[in-house]
Order: C-alpha cells, then sequence, then structure tokens
C-alpha cells in the first residue's frame, strides 16, 4: 500500500498547483467582494448630491466586460443644461493575485474614480488643473493639450500641480471663481489627480466616439482612504462639496464669453495647427508613393538581372510596344 510520503512524492507538483489555484479562487472571490464594497460605498457617498441634482442616477455593474471585477459605472441624468454626469470607478486589482497583492508595493495601484460631464454650449476653452505626478499620463491620454495648450505659471498655487491653457482668459477665469480656492485647498491636492475641460478633447470614456470633438469636463480623483476620511471629518467636508463645485464649474463655462481677440487668436493657431497636420499628412503620402515606386524598380531590376540575354532583349521589345500603346491612348484622349 503506498505511503502519504510516496504519494507526495509522486504527486508533489500537482499538489503545489492545487495550493496555488485555491488561493487564487480565494484571491478572487474576496478582491470581487472588496471592489464591490468599494463601488458601493462611493454610490452612497454621491447618492444624496445625485439624487438632488439629477432626477435619475444607477448603478450599473459591467458584467461584460473582462475587468468588471474592478471597474463600476455610476451615471446620472435629467438635468437641465447637463446631460449627463458619468462616474467610472476603477478599483485596485484585488481579485489578481499579482497585481493586486504581490505586486502591489511596486506598482502603488489606488482606487480611482474618472468623472465626466458634458458641456452643450461652451467656447473655445482648454484648461488642465494637474498633479505633477499624474502629468505624464495624462498628456498620453489626452495628445491634445501639448499641441492647443502652454504651461501657466499661477501665483499662490500649490506646487505639486501645473496649470495648461490654451489662453490666459482660462487662467482669469479659473483664478477669479470660487474654484480657485477649492483647487488649491488641501482637500484638492490630497483627492484630485486632475481637471481638464476641453472643446477639443475626442475620447470620452462613455461614448467612445473617437472620431467627434466634444466640449466636456473631465476629472480623475482618488476614492479617500482612511487618512482621507478623518481629514474630511475634522474639517466637516464631505464628497458632496467636491460635486457641488464641480457642477457649479459646468454651469459657469456655458455662459463665460471670452473676449474677441481671444478667440480669434485661438481659431488661427488651431487653422495654423490643421494645415501643418494636412502638409505632413501629404507628405507622408508622397513618401508612401516614392517607395513603392522604387520597389518597383528594383524587383524589375532583379528581374531583367536573371534573365538571359535573349529573354532580355524580347522583354525590352515588349515594355517598348506597351509604352507605344499608352502614347496612342493619351493623344486620342
Amino acid at each position: 500500500m503506498i505511503g502519504l510520503q510516496e504519494l507526495y512524492e509522486i504527486y508533489w507538483m500537482e499538489l503545489i498547483a492545487l495550493w496555488v489555484l485555491l488561493i487564487m479562487v480565494i484571491v478572487l472571490l474576496r478582491g470581487i467582494r472588496s471592489n464591490y464594497e468599494v463601488a458601493i460605498n462611493w454610490f452612497k457617498s454621491s447618492q444624496e448630491f445625485l439624487e438632488s441634482n439629477f432626477s435619475r442616477s444607477a448603478l450599473i455593474r459591467k458584467s461584460f466586460w473582462l475587468d468588471s471585477w474592478s471597474q463600476f459605472d455610476i451615471f446620472a441624468t435629467g438635468r437641465k443644461n447637463c446631460p449627463f454626469m458619468y462616474m467610472n470607478v476603477i478599483c485596485k486589482p484585488r481579485q489578481d493575485l499579482l497585481t493586486g497583492i504581490l505586486f502591489q508595493p511596486l506598482l502603488r495601484n489606488y482606487d480611482k474614480v474618472y468623472i465626466e460631464i458634458p458641456i452643450e454650449k461652451m467656447g473655445p476653452i482648454m484648461l488642465l488643473v494637474c498633479n505633477k505626478g499624474e502629468l505624464k499620463n495624462v498628456l498620453i491620454e489626452y495628445p491634445e493639450i501639448e499641441i492647443h495648450c502652454s504651461q501657466k505659471k499661477i501665483n499662490n498655487f500649490p506646487k505639486s500641480s501645473i496649470v495648461y491653457a490654451n489662453s490666459n482668459a482660462c487662467v482669469e477665469f479659473m483664478t477669479s471663481s470660487s474654484f480657485s480656492k477649492f483647487i488649491s485647498s488641501q482637500l484638492a491636492e490630497r483627492l484630485v489627480d486632475y481637471i481638464y475641460i476641453s472643446d477639443q478633447t475626442t475620447c470620452p470614456r462613455l461614448t467612445n466616439s473617437y472620431s467627434k470633438k466634444t466640449s466636456v469636463l473631465k476629472a480623475c480623483i482618488r476614492v479617500p482612504s482612511k487618512d482621507d476620511i478623518d481629514f474630511m471629518n475634522h474639517n466637516n467636508l464631505n464628497l458632496n462639496y467636491f460635486f457641488k463645485k464641480i457642477l457649479s464649474l459646468c454651469e459657469a463655462l456655458q455662459t463665460l464669453k471670452l473676449p474677441e481677440k481671444t478667440i480669434q487668436h485661438i481659431n488661427n493657431n488651431r487653422l495654423q495647427i490643421e494645415k501643418t497636420f494636412f502638409k505632413m499628412n501629404n507628405n507622408g503620402v508622397n513618401e508612401k508613393v516614392e517607395a513603392k515606386r522604387r520597389e518597383k524598380i528594383r524587383s524589375e531590376a532583379i528581374k531583367i538581372s536573371r534573365m538571359s540575354p535573349k529573354e532580355q532583349k524580347k522583354y525590352q521589345e515588349k515594355k517598348d510596344k506597351q509604352q507605344a500603346r499608352s502614347r496612342i491612348k493619351l493623344k486620342k484622349v
């Protein structure tokens, strides 16, 4: 009869694989539950604001997505001059043994929420307020920022934040409004990764309309940690304060009128950028045509070099006849 020691020696690899599989299943189930709790808690913290400012709001679990175990949607609609407010809750991959547990100290993932609010009527405004640590990722996600905007220096602004804008008028609007007090606060410094306002963005998260340019306010904020919650409780703050500031900013942007000179300057810059891109595209097409022509000549030369003298003579006569026929057709036309 085979003993346990002998069974272990024979099936030790299978036993290790079974233990790893069991651990992965446990991590998966606990991760799914934890992520769902994070999304529900966020929804509850924003529910009062959504119900008082929108007629309809719902938490939607993306069960048809591959990464549905760590992503959730909150959608609210039914407000005048605001088609919808969309929040995409992206949790840490707690359900993943590698990225969620083992490599978490290296990756430094955190729970975050992407907010998107379309703005129906807005001038040619582009404004980004971003945490320095997130700037690289933001510029990759929204390449139009570096094309149309420049970095602006603002006095009495947090050193950890960077501002990009397409005009000084946009900066003046931000610094003169009550929103500047919020964006300079400790709460924003703790939670806000970036706030981006633009009429040139082409990648809304909800519609996935990558060809149509839309006016929209986008923001990325971190889900408050225990320390952040203690800070908010100590200062009598909550997330409703943040949401109200965002919504009031959207309403103010719809009534903001830029000076005519500023609008003309922005439009001229955009026209110049479009012309530059058009030339670059044409040059790219011409280069491709020239490359094909050279490749055709090269392949034809290789083909002729492999022919005998007799075959080369016949090939040249055939080519001369084809050229003569093409000339006759051109004359008739």
